[in-house]
């Protein structure tokens, strides 16, 4: 096969060995029913660890005390006949989520419709109590959806607001220093292999830019072209780097109005991205964004 297509099969395997790494361990729905104080009316469904929250702080206690602890979808009701204790009562706070990608309904991995690097910066309000843009994806649709970020949308903010190209890339990188580690390294593990001008090529590259590069008053310097050293840097951080999110922060998310279109339209991309089947009963674009 040509070498690229070998690459390519290479990255395949890679990849497939590290879905187990990358897979959720255990569902991200546990679908636990809070009921309201009548006993009739379901306030919503809520994880087990939030569950168990409620009951130690003696908001709320298992409507059958040997269900307590359980996986079941175990209602249970409050001793507080304070509405605003639970969560916002809608369409789908109070339907059962299933455990399945949202896209093609396949295996299990946790996604942030708005990506993390964005969400965790925002105020509190918009993240509190809103389980409603974290989704399950397979490892395929996230890919699929990773990539489309990067060219959809990270691209168009790199161009929309990095005025100074110098604090893109965190780190700096010595491109002959670089070429000289590379080039030593294939002399030392491979030169039994490469082709003859391959060799010669490598070498007068190493020796010219060593000779330049490195210190010649040190009476151990070593003037091989074979010698290896692993421990050569080639890069260091750049003290200018500004990180995207920062940029797309200050400028791009001002006000609350500006954070909530912002969500929206994310979740619209990802609507429009992967046109999932499976979003839970009551997931829309123009569900609030943010607590009470």
């Amino acid at each position: 096969l040509p070498e690229h297509l070998q690459r390519e099969i290479y990255k395949e395997e890679r990849r497939k060995k590290s879905i187990r790494f990358l897979s959720m361990k255990k569902p991200l729905y546990d679908n636990i029913e809070m009921y309201h104080p009548d006993n009739r009316t379901m306030l919503c469904t809520i994880g087990k660890k939030k569950a168990n929250w409620y009951v130690k702080k003696q908001l709320a206690v298992w409507r059958r005390e040997e269900d307590a602890g359980t996986m079941a979808a175990t209602p249970i009701k409050t001793n507080d006949d304070d509405g605003n204790t639970f969560e916002r009562m809608n369409t789908y706070n109070i339907n059962h989520k299933k455990n399945i990608c949202v896209a093609c309904g396949g295996g299990l991995m946790r996604h942030y419709v708005v990506p993390y690097s964005y969400r965790k910066k925002f105020p509190i309000k918009f993240k509190t109590h809103l389980p409603h843009d974290i989704v399950l994806l397979c490892i395929e649709c996230h890919i699929a959806m990773d990539q489309a970020i990067k060219i959809c949308r990270t691209d168009i903010y790199e161009q929309s607001y990095r005025t100074d190209p110098n604090t893109r890339h965190k780190v700096i990188v010595d491109e002959k220093l670089k070429h000289i580690k590379s080039y030593s390294r294939a002399l030392y593990l491979y030169k039994n292999k490469l082709p003859k001008h391959r060799i010669q090529l490598y070498e007068k590259y190493v020796l010219k830019e060593h000779l330049v590069t490195s210190n010649q008053n040190d009476p151990d310097y070593e003037t091989d072209a074979d010698a290896y050293d692993k421990n050569l840097i080639t890069e260091k951080l750049n003290p200018k780097y500004i990180p995207l999110v920062d940029l797309v922060i200050k400028h791009k998310l001002k006000t609350d109005q500006d954070v909530r279109e912002f969500v929206i339209g994310w979740r619209q991309f990802f609507v429009d991205t992967l046109n999932p089947q499976y979003l839970p009963i009551g997931w829309s674009v123009n569900s609030p964004v943010e607590s009470d």
